[in-house]
This record gives structure tokens, C-alpha cells and sequence, in this order.
């Protein structure tokens, strides 16, 4: 208990870092340690093993079980737990500087308006600048190719595609998010890139908020939002990929920033947040155990998606099930909607099969079908689109708060 206490200390300088094994990926879990009993095993099995990755937890104090959380995680993850790093929330004043913070926040009237500042997100923002400073003066991010950052609380209910071939899709200036959860921004609760990305991804927000650097301070930010804005700025673009996860939590009662936590009667009283997420992610599961394999992208392709906010256009760079030979050859439908030539980088490691353009198949769990030589997908996410999408035609005006 001694040597695992030591990684509870505030900050300790100067403290060795664990050299990794022979992994190429690191899933860094940032935020509080939410919903660890119910979702931890499951990161292991169907994400750290597939991707035959090391954990690292770099979280914020804030249970007061936190220590038994943690020693949860070490069971449970070990031998793929790298290093626990707890520390105190700072205030957002003394973190970004009084002045800098002034400029931006809600303070002496409004700035720059929205969600994005709340004493729940902010947190969320200083958190992730944390784990860069701690990743770069550590070491760890040379040591790795591939960074999964994460927040503690998904389930995921299907494996997660291995290393090489989230690489083999992954172009220098990409990103990887599950479609969904976007709400006119970015899903940072789970994002996947390049060593290259990490570190001004992870530093982006407070390089915004230090400058004062939102350009269109007119326009309301939620924490999505916000977070797109770093990958606006450097250009990169944001693919999509399946649900193969939800947010999930150990009790009804768990602490809970937005929306409250619901048990479903339909899964044995299994907990979760978005209901949409959480039916999107068990269809996949579905898909997954007709084919088990991953079909990757390269170039991505483009789904017109109609979701519950709207309709927008979605880069994929992964799928469940092959999309069909009418739609990789373009198909002739033209215009926007049109689709581009296609050739699968990788089937679970084998040569894709493209054939045929079943009546009915998947991206994830919704349905899909050719027409007019274009994808169209209906389905049930949660997302609006900004990076490296089309707008959608309307946004959340309760996340806009």
C-alpha cells in the first residue's frame, strides 16, 4: 500500500515514470474517477488488449473513495497500469492567470458565452493541459505512436480495432472520435490521434484561454464546442468511427455534471446516461458478432447521417460491415452527395471484400443503403458536426448553456 500511496501525492517532482513494455499505444484516462467499478474491466478487455496498450491515469481529487478507486484500477488493470496521478483541482484564475481568465469567463459580464466555462468543464480544460505538461516532462510521449484519451466512465461493449490499424488510417494531421456525442464541437470524451497531435491538442484550450484567442466571441461555446476549436486552428480533421461504447456509472446516485444518471430495465439495470449512446453501441455489438472485423478507410468516406439534431456529412475511416462495391467505385450519383473511389486499408489485418450493395447493412448499428451512388445513414447519434464535416442544420440549444 506504501509504494501505491506514493502515486497519490500532490504532484511529487522528479518521480521516476515506469518505462512501458513492448506496447505501442498509451490510453491516458484523464478526469475524475468516475464509474470505474462498472467500466474498468471492460477497458481492459475491449480496449487495452485489442490495442495491446499501457494505461496511464492522470485524474483530478474528488471522491472520497478515491483512494480505494484507485487501488480498484490497479487490480483490475494491472499489468497494463503504467502510473496513477491524483491531484488537487486549482482554481481557473490562478491556472490561466486572473487577467487572461477575466478576459474569457463570465466574469464582470459576459465574455465568452456558454457551457464551456463551467466549474465542471473548465476543469475538464485544465485537466487536459496537465496531462500534456506531465506527458512531455515525463518522457512518455516519445515512447509511444498512438494516444487514446479517455474519460473513466465508458463501458465498451465490443473490441476496439489493434494499433496497426488505427495507425494504417490515421493520416499526420487526424483525429478519431465515435460518432456522437458532438453537440456542434468535438466528442473529446473519447479521441484518438498521433504522438505528433498530442501534445497541442492536450495544451490547445489553454493557449486559447491564455490569449484570449476565440475569434468569434459573439458565437455561444460549449466545452465541444471549444474543443473543436483547437483542431479549427491547426486544420486537422476529425474522422469518425462506430460506437462501441457509453457512459455508464457505478450508482444511481453517482455525481453527475449534465444530465442525471438512468437504470434500464430493458439490460438488467444497467446505467447509463444517453440512452441514445447506449442503444447505438449495443446495435453494434450486434454487427460486431455477425462479422467480428473492423474494415478501415483509406481515403475516408463520407455518410450523409441523419441524427437527432439535425442532418450533417461524417468522414468514416472505420466500419463494422463493407459498405458494398456499388458505393467503393463511386457509384455515379455525382454532386455532394456523390462517393468517392474506395480501397479498405485492412479487414482485421486481411484484404477488405467489397461485393454487392445489400439491401440493408451498417456502419455501426444503423441502417444504411445505396442511393443514387451515396451512403445515407439513419441513425440515433448524438452528434451535430464541426471538424472535418458539414454543418448540421440545428444544434442543442441545452448544451449552448
Amino acid at each position: 500500500m506504501a509504494s501505491w500511496q506514493r502515486r497519490l501525492d500532490r504532484e511529487t517532482p522528479g518521480q521516476e515514470v515506469p518505462m512501458p513494455s513492448t506496447g505501442r499505444a498509451l490510453v491516458c484516462v484523464w478526469g475524475e474517477l468516475r464509474g470505474i467499478r462498472a467500466a474498468a474491466e471492460s477497458m481492459r478487455r475491449h480496449l487495452l488488449e485489442p490495442l495491446d496498450a499501457e494505461a496511464l491515469v492522470f485524474a483530478q481529487h474528488q471522491l472520497d473513495d478515491d483512494v480505494e478507486r484507485v487501488g480498484f484500477l490497479q487490480d483490475v488493470l494491472a499489468p497494463r497500469l503504467l502510473d496513477v496521478r491524483l491531484y488537487d483541482k486549482p482554481r481557473p484564475e490562478d491556472f490561466f492567470g486572473a487577467a487572461q481568465w477575466a478576459a474569457m469567463a463570465k466574469v464582470q459580464g459576459t465574455k465568452v458565452r456558454g457551457n464551456w466555462c463551467n466549474p465542471g468543464n473548465i476543469q475538464v480544460l485544465m485537466n487536459h493541459s496537465k496531462l500534456g505538461e506531465y506527458l512531455r516532462s515525463s518522457g512518455m510521449l516519445e515512447r509511444y505512436e498512438l494516444f487514446v484519451f479517455t474519460r473513466s466512465d465508458l463501458l465498451h461493449v465490443l473490441p476496439f480495432p489493434s494499433t496497426a490499424d488505427m495507425l494504417a488510417v490515421l493520416g499526420p494531421l487526424d483525429v478519431i472520435t465515435q460518432a456522437g456525442h458532438e453537440f456542434g464541437g468535438v466528442n473529446y470524451n473519447f479521441i484518438v490521434m498521433r504522438r505528433a497531435l498530442v501534445e497541442h491538442y492536450l495544451q490547445g484550450p489553454h493557449a486559447i484561454i491564455a490569449s484570449a484567442g476565440v475569434r468569434n466571441a459573439s458565437k455561444t461555446y460549449n466545452i465541444e464546442r471549444f474543443m473543436g476549436l483547437v483542431l479549427l486552428e491547426r486544420q486537422w480533421r476529425n474522422l469518425r468511427m462506430p460506437v462501441t461504447c457509453f457512459i455508464t456509472a457505478d450508482q444511481l446516485n453517482d455525481r453527475s455534471t449534465w444530465k442525471k444518471i438512468k437504470s434500464s430495465g430493458a439490460r438488467g439495470g444497467l446505467l447509463f446516461k444517453y440512452a441514445a449512446q447506449m442503444d447505438e453501441a449495443y446495435r453494434n455489438l450486434e454487427v460486431w458478432e455477425r462479422r467480428r472485423a473492423w474494415i478501415g478507410l483509406k481515403p475516408p468516406r463520407r455518410f450523409q447521417v441523419e441524427e437527432i439534431h439535425g442532418c450533417a456529412v461524417r468522414p468514416f475511416a472505420l466500419l463494422l460491415e463493407d459498405p458494398g462495391s456499388h458505393w467503393a467505385q463511386g457509384g455515379g450519383g455525382g454532386g455532394s452527395g456523390s462517393c468517392e473511389a474506395a480501397e479498405p486499408v485492412w479487414e482485421n489485418g486481411g484484404a477488405a471484400r467489397l461485393s454487392g450493395c445489400p439491401a440493408g447493412g451498417a456502419l455501426g448499428g444503423g441502417r444504411w443503403q445505396c442511393l443514387g451512388g451515396f451512403l445515407r445513414c439513419w441513425s440515433l447519434f448524438l452528434s451535430v458536426g464541426l471538424s472535418g464535416s458539414e454543418p448540421s442544420s440545428r444544434s442543442d440549444p441545452e448544451r449552448e448553456k
